[in-house]
């Protein structure tokens, strides 16, 4: 789902993502999958290819055994195109706090870096839509390597137009995340998912 408003030279954007599988196990329903992911964007226009962008993320996964992580942070955004394709880099400076399960484990504090490629692209008969994350660590306050800390997730949206009221297409996303396989080793560092969709536009 993507919420987004422009009002003069602001931008807001809300990106929430959710995702529950149950499965049988022995005839009982048991829970195999609760991911919720959301980002939240506010741009200030500088001109007609700059702006300052305010950016955090909030994540939370069963799979992983993330309670809660979450960052927030401020940097450039660069966007170029015309009406058949537009494509957007920023890169966001982040500070990061996570509250996981694991006891053993206490809450950390990460600084990384957040490059953000977004691309958009129009035909007559649909469009494509593609957003990767790219967050590695710069610094982190534990006695591990920063590389334990890397992210990086992709979410690719392909939409086709049956009519001016209905619209089908798919989408695919992935995500790799070191640190949880770092804390439990029957923690997969590589997750993915697809779904499709239909969606009816009442004007």
């Amino acid at each position: 789902m993507n919420l987004s408003k422009e009002k003069g030279l602001w931008e807001f954007a809300i990106n929430p993502l959710f995702a529950i599988n149950y499965i049988s196990v022995n005839d009982n329903i048991v829970l195999a999958r609760r991911e919720g992911y959301n980002t939240l964007s506010i741009s200030h226009v500088l001109n007609s290819k700059w702006k300052i962008i305010a950016f955090s993320e909030a994540d939370h996964s069963y799979i992983r055994k993330i309670n809660l992580r979450w960052n927030g942070g401020v940097g450039p955004g660069y966007k170029w195109g015309n009406k058949k394709y537009e494509i957007n880099l920023s890169e966001v400076i982040l500070v990061e706090g996570l509250s996981t399960v694991n006891n053993t484990v206490s809450n950390y504090l990460v600084v990384r870096a957040s490059t953000r490629l977004k691309l958009g692209i129009k035909t007559k008969i649909g469009s494509f839509s593609s957003t990767s994350l790219i967050q590695p660590a710069i610094y982190t306050n534990q006695g591990i390597g920063i590389n334990e800390h890397f992210i990086l997730r992709s979410l690719n949206r392909i939409e086709f137009i049956v009519n001016r009221h209905t619209t089908t297409g798919f989408t695919y996303e992935s995500n790799f995340q070191s640190y949880p396989a770092y804390l439990n080793k029957n923690v997969k560092r590589f997750d993915w998912g697809t779904s499709f969709f239909i969606l009816y536009k009442i004007k």
